[in-house]
């Protein structure tokens, strides 16, 4: 009991403070043995619903937030009865039981659920034109009886959006893991234009099926 890493008070059945331990004193640093026989509403003043709780003839479980040592800590405290063998109310018993690592593991996993929706949510959206070009273009081939040289430069688009779709898959998965740590961020100079363009040509193949025409207007190297 004493020597437990859950803080523990006890109270009669008058709500007065009979047992504490030491994790109790180090959570609240203001109570100390001395305060054995005081009412625990008294005592525990700054958490009014916590001392509250003690009047409830049934037990109760709350999370609460206590500043230990600079530091706010999160803890789970249970309220129990407890009785003699005639079931004659006797006292209850309060523990705080601290859960912060528990929480910030909670968060942690939370936000690595987050970043893995968003990740595939990243990649359905930037793999969906290339893939539709694909599909397109080798309809295109397989079903209209084209004459060699367009049936040639059909192939060389599906190659090309193919390998797009393949750096554009690469770049994804080397964001996953820059996400993850596992990758260092070294920030470089990139050629803006070669990206204008291989974008442009691969929306291209769809607009132009909807008589739509894409136009870049970059006169210069970005």
């Amino acid at each position: 009991f004493e020597n437990l890493s859950i803080g523990i008070v006890i109270i009669d059945y008058k709500s007065r403070i009979t047992h504490t331990n030491k994790m109790l004193h180090v959570i609240f640093p203001n109570i100390t043995k001395h305060n054995i026989g005081d009412n625990i509403k008294d005592v525990f003043q700054q958490f009014p619903y916590v001392s509250a709780l003690t009047d409830k003839d049934d037990n109760h479980t709350l999370d609460i937030d206590i500043v230990v040592k600079d530091n706010i800590r999160h803890f789970h405290v249970t309220i129990s009865n407890f009785k003699n063998r005639k079931s004659r109310f006797l006292g209850k018993m309060v523990v705080f039981t601290d859960i912060t690592e528990r929480k910030q593991s909670e968060l942690s996993l939370s936000e690595s659920i987050a970043a893995k929706d968003k990740f595939f949510s990243i990649i359905a959206h930037d793999l969906k034109n290339p893939f539709n070009a694909l599909i397109n273009l080798s309809e295109i081939v397989a079903n209209k009886d084209l004459p060699e040289n367009d049936r040639n430069n059909y192939i060389r688009l599906i190659n090309s959006t193919s390998r797009n779709a393949y750096d554009l898959l690469s770049d994804l998965l080397t964001w996953a893991m820059a996400q993850r740590g596992i990758v260092s961020f070294k920030p470089g100079i990139v050629e803006l234009s070669d990206t204008f363009d291989t974008t442009i040509r691969s929306v291209s193949i769809l607009a132009s099926d909807k008589s739509i025409t894409v136009i870049s207007e970059l006169n210069q190297p970005l």
